[in-house]
Order: C-alpha cells, then structure tokens, then sequence
C-alpha cells in the first residue's frame, strides 16, 4: 500500500482452503459448545463434495474437536471416481479414518450432526429434512440450502453484508422475508464473547461468504514463517526496474 509494489506472489488456492476448513471447524467447535443440551461426543462429519475444501476441513477436527477420535467420512460428490479418489487421497494423508461412501444425493445423511456443505452447486439442491435435531451445518458452498431451510434455521455468518448477494442461500432468503432477522449472529461476534447460546433442537447453519482479508492475514503469515525457515524464492530487481 505504500509503494504499489508487490512484495510475494503466493499460491492461494491452498491458502485460502485451509484458511475456509479452519474457520469452519472453529466455527464448529465454538458452536458446539454453546448448544444448550448436554451432547453426545462428536465422533464423525458428513461430507457433502469431494473436493479440496472438505478434504481440508478432516484435517482440523483432531485439533479443534479433541473428542473426535474417529471421522466418518460420507463421500457424497455427483462423480463416482471423484469420491473413490478422495477416499483414496485420505486413506494415504489420513490414515485411520474410517471412511463410509454414499451416493445418496439430495438428502443430507442423518449419521453425524456436524455436516459439511463443500460443492460447486449454483443453486439450492440439498434436502436438510433427514438431519436430527440440533445439526449444526457448515454451508461453505453458499448455495446449496433453499431460502425456506435458511429461514427456519439458526443462521451465523462470517459478515451478513457479504453473505446476503452474489446469489447466496441468504439473499433469496433475504428478500423473501423483506429483513435480515434470521440472522442470530456472527462468528466474530460470537468469539468475542457475544451471545453463544443455540437452541438444541434447531438446526444451525453455518455460512461464511469468505472475506479476503483473511486471505490476505494468512498469506502474510505464511510470507513471515517461510522467511524465518529460509523457504521460497528472493527475487532481487535491477537497481531502477519497474
């Protein structure tokens, strides 16, 4: 910002995965220990695409959910082999997970109530009907639950500005109910210190739209250890390039 010049270039499409898995197992962590009922150990999630992100979000659980000591993956992806070769990628990274396959699409399995939502769906296609009372849903995706399931559910955010457009489950949502009352919170206002109680028998909805500055925090942070542990590579310009 002070000269306009660059000062690294970074890969940031795994910056920016892990940065999403994290958060939304924080989000989860943080979420499950404000339910009001007494619940059961989390032994599992249900994943909802094959991609990257959710391959990510496996990762997190054993730092931030200590009591998971088994994940149950539910491989749900459009394209058979895209799950096959998921599973196989976590058998080689992650092993002593058991893995559990479906292909049941539209209906969100009702096994775990931690669910992870990571597709490249362009609109609502996902049924949360079959989840039992108190699931808590990590909507990466933005677009994979209908207004209706926004409206009756507990909703937190990352930012309720950024979430409500681009197409987003939240703005049809918001424009159907002419407000942004469903909204309960956001998870910054929630890690500091603000209302962090959730019914146990709604369901809660997790939708953070992504904000770039946290991009940015990470990768300033991945520019700052790889200096310290001598990694990447110094580009030294010429005395009067531009």
């Amino acid at each position: 910002m002070r000269t306009g010049h660059p000062e690294m270039l970074l890969d940031g499409s795994v910056t920016s995965a892990r940065r999403t898995a994290a958060s939304a197992v924080l989000a989860a962590a943080v979420l499950a220990a404000a339910t009001l009922a007494p619940r059961e150990p989390q032994t599992g999630v249900t994943l909802t695409g094959c991609g990257v992100i959710d391959f990510e979000v496996l990762t997190f659980p054993r730092a931030l959910l200590p009591e998971s000591a088994e994940v149950t993956l539910f491989g749900l992806d459009l394209d058979p082999a895209r799950a096959r070769a998921f599973a196989e990628r976590r058998a080689v990274q992650l092993p002593g997970l058991r893995t559990t396959a479906t292909e049941r699409i539209g209906h969100i399995p009702a096994a775990r109530p931690l669910v992870s939502l990571a597709t490249t769906a362009a609109g609502p296609h996902l049924d949360p009907s079959d989840c039992p009372p108190g699931t808590l849903l990590l909507h990466l995706s933005p677009r994979d639950l209908a207004p209706e399931t926004i409206l009756s559910s507990v909703n937190i955010v990352d930012d309720g500005d950024h979430v409500c457009r681009e197409s987003t489950s939240q703005q049809p949502a918001e424009e159907q109910a002419g407000h942004r009352d469903f909204i309960a919170d956001s998870i910054g206002a929630i890690l500091a210190g603000g209302r962090r109680e959730r019914a146990p028998e709604a369901l809660t909805v997790f939708s953070p739209f992504g904000l770039g500055v946290l991009d940015l925090a990470v990768a300033d942070l991945v520019r700052h250890r790889s200096q310290e542990q001598a990694l990447g590579t110094d580009v030294l310009l010429p005395p009067g390039a531009r």
